[in-house]
């Protein structure tokens, strides 16, 4: 399929979401400049009638303050994901799997913090321990997760290795590993059970404190907004893109919790997920791992004659898929 028509097509489909967002933007500014001059021409009059308005205020306050615009992001990341799952099982569509990432970090990342309410994976998954605000704009808060653990379960984990921008960044920025040790499984065991604690200290401190520190903090918001806020947030800013370099996907193996979550469904029985069918004796070849070697998260292992995929490390990026000489993997439902 011609590479020039995918990009159109992805294009097309991200041009109403665009747009939207621009006539939002015009919209605000016009609403805006319109209550200056009123207030500008009705001066002291706005008292004379401060009953009333205190009146309409309290029928209308539940309306005002439910945020439907902090949706547009999390259904597009979702929908994208969707798409992805339809990519990712064609060898011809997986080679755009770059042009994915590199789309979604120019509208998820940079325009998503720029424009926001962007889409955050820790304070997303913070919102489900938040309750500090009205139930509809809870809901609304949670929906990213809510949507991503469906669509997962029905796709794949697509949303990892195809859509998330903070992963495609940290992809862009790795060159290669030639440090054996990062490599290690005992490397790997440190940043899977270090994901596991950070996910668990995130949790509860939004649980106790009801706040979303991490974001004064957030080493992403600071790359892709241009917003230093304080020290620390610069010094992680530094250590992602250093570890980026030298690691593939840092931050997804050691510190992500959507990860963890999504991991945990495709674990689940009848979820989608990367599988290695058994191999036939006349299949198998001894030296043979063209899977295990094109896997950067390392999520396949291969022992004398079986071939097994962490699911909880798998990206589906369909590396393994295309590699395989008697092709023998497939993104297809758990049994």
């Amino acid at each position: 399929m011609n590479k020039i028509f995918i990009l159109k097509l992805l294009f097309l489909f991200l041009l109403p979401f665009t747009l939207y967002e621009l006539n939002a933007q015009c919209s605000s500014c016009k609403d805006s400049n319109c209550s200056q001059n009123v207030e500008a021409e009705t001066g002291n009059d706005e008292f004379e009638e401060f009953e009333e308005f205190e009146e309409f205020t309290e029928e209308t306050t539940k309306e005002e303050f439910i945020n439907y615009s902090r949706l547009k992001f999390p259904v597009l990341g979702v929908l994208f994901t969707i798409l992805a799952g339809v990519f990712v099982k064609f060898k011809t569509l997986r080679n755009y799997r770059k042009l994915f990432l590199f789309l979604s970090m120019i509208f998820f990342g940079f325009h998503g913090f720029y424009a926001g309410p962007c889409i955050c994976p820790v304070g997303a998954f913070q919102n489900l321990f938040i309750f500090t605000e009205t139930l509809p704009n809870y809901l609304i808060g949670i929906s990213f997760i809510i949507l991503l653990l469906i669509a997962t379960f029905f796709f794949g984990k697509t949303w990892c290795g195809w859509v998330c921008h903070l992963g495609g960044f940290q992809e862009f920025l790795f060159t290669k590993n030639k440090f054996k040790v990062l490599k290690s499984e005992r490397i790997q065991k440190i940043m899977r059970w270090l994901r596991i604690v950070l996910v668990i200290i995130i949790g509860l401190h939004a649980a106790i404190y009801q706040m979303r520190t991490f974001c004064d903090v957030d080493p992403f918001k600071a790359i892709f907004g241009f917003e230093f806020r304080n020290t620390l947030s610069i010094i992680l800013s530094i250590v992602v893109i250093i570890l980026s370099i030298f690691i593939y996907r840092p931050f997804c193996r050691a510190a992500c919790p959507i990860g963890v979550l999504l991991g945990f469904v495709s674990k689940l029985p009848f979820s989608r997920q990367v599988i290695i069918s058994p191999h036939t004796p006349e299949q198998e070849t001894s030296a043979c791992k063209a899977c295990s070697t094109s896997c950067e998260m390392q999520a396949i292992t291969v022992k004398e004659e079986t071939r097994s995929v962490d699911a909880s490390n798998c990206i589906a990026c369909g590396n393994c898929l295309s590699k395989c000489p008697k092709q023998l993997i497939e993104l297809t439902v758990k049994r």
